[in-house]
């Protein structure tokens, strides 16, 4: 499959990426040439980029599931996030083109990805059509990734089990009817919160009896989200 034959197939995911917002999409062809982007699959279980490769490229997942991580002291890998397709990852490792990955990515199904180079964007001498408006795209979603590092910062300052499950539930958006979904498995949940995942089910099982939840599969709603 080609840059061409994805914008067809994928042209759905495509759109919704917020570093093409403002730019039209009879357009992306050449944006795309642009940023030199390739399509790049990866099955499941397969290690995209591991602690400490560079990382020359932003990656676009439009099919599949990836996992970000690292590994503490203890050599014991630290789930700190999953993506679905839409999510763009490693732009700030990709920017700055040589800068070693301090965390490492793993396709945990079969993956799609679309690689870009985002190393143009700093060299305004190099400019090109919409480039501007891919450096300024390309800022503010830094600065989202910026708010939600404090906000997990936020999270992890929690003492308590119970806690950092509500808070976190607080930062999720929110749906017309109250509930939010979990974007993970409760063992993947309970290693994002730093949390003993049965003392995870736990909490939840209690918060559920006490009435504080309420609970259908990843679909959770609070009852603090009540108007």
């Amino acid at each position: 499959m080609d840059i061409q034959e994805a914008l067809g197939q994928y042209i759905g995911v495509i759109r919704k990426c917020r570093l093409f917002t403002g730019i039209p999409e009879e357009r992306y062809p050449e944006t795309l040439r642009s940023l030199q982007a390739k399509l790049q699959p990866y099955g499941k279980g397969e290690i995209i980029r591991v602690l400490g490769d560079d990382f020359p490229y932003a990656y676009y997942l439009l099919r599949g599931e990836v996992e970000l991580s690292f590994f503490n002291r203890a050599y014991n890998q630290i789930n700190i996030n999953r993506f679905l397709p839409g999510s763009l990852m490693g732009e700030a490792l990709a920017f700055l083109k040589n800068a070693n990955s301090p965390v490492q990515l793993t396709a945990v199904e079969e993956s799609l990805m679309l690689l870009l180079d985002l190393s143009p964007l700093s060299r305004a001498s190099d400019g090109f059509e919409y480039g501007h408006t891919l450096t300024v795209n390309l800022a503010r979603l830094l600065a989202g990734k910026n708010v939600f590092l404090n906000s997990r910062l936020h999270i992890l300052a929690q003492k308590g089990v119970r806690d950092r499950i509500l808070m976190y539930l607080s930062s999720l958006p929110k749906r017309s009817d109250g509930y939010v979904t979990l974007p993970f498995t409760k063992t993947a949940l309970a290693e994002f919160l730093c949390v003993n995942r049965s003392a995870l089910s736990r909490e939840f099982t209690k918060m559920a009896e006490e009435g504080i939840l309420e609970i259908e599969g990843r679909r959770v709603k609070p009852r603090f989200c009540e108007s």
